[in-house]
């Protein structure tokens, strides 16, 4: 277990040192994704629109850790697993409607190009007994 959790840091440093690169600067193949997160924090950034979608999720696997930190519950409570919050939410645009998954499909591919704003919506826990 203590092994699994070293990994899982690693992991976050790994991502956190990803996104010390300066951001992209504003342009035409560039996406401004703006990500409303479950504590109810925004959280900015550019990327290519080149950038697969997995860049996305680090940044927002990166963001629910510090929000866990910092107190403020934005990574849904799951702290309890080294910071990791890989596989334990989707992101969403409001219109279209649309889910998005951690996948290396391109932001543009995605439909997601210019500006856009989506937010985290945790999964349901698959030790959850509850229904809806």
């Amino acid at each position: 277990a203590e092994r699994l959790q070293q990994q899982r840091r690693e992991r976050m440093d790994a991502k956190r040192a990803a996104l010390c690169l300066p951001e992209v600067a504003p342009g035409d193949d560039v996406a401004a994704v703006m990500v409303r997160l479950p504590n109810g924090s925004r959280v900015q950034r550019r990327f290519s629109a080149l950038a697969p979608l997995t860049d996305v999720f680090d940044w927002i696997d990166v963001a629910l850790a510090d929000a866990d930190d910092d107190g403020g519950g934005g990574g849904g409570g799951r702290a309890d697993n080294g910071d990791d919050h890989e596989g334990t939410y989707a992101l969403v645009s409001n219109f279209p409607r649309r889910t998005y998954t951690r996948s290396s499909e391109s932001l543009r591919d995605a439909g997601l190009s210019r500006q856009v704003t989506l937010f985290v919506s945790v999964l349901a826990d698959s030790s959850d007994d509850d229904d809806d």
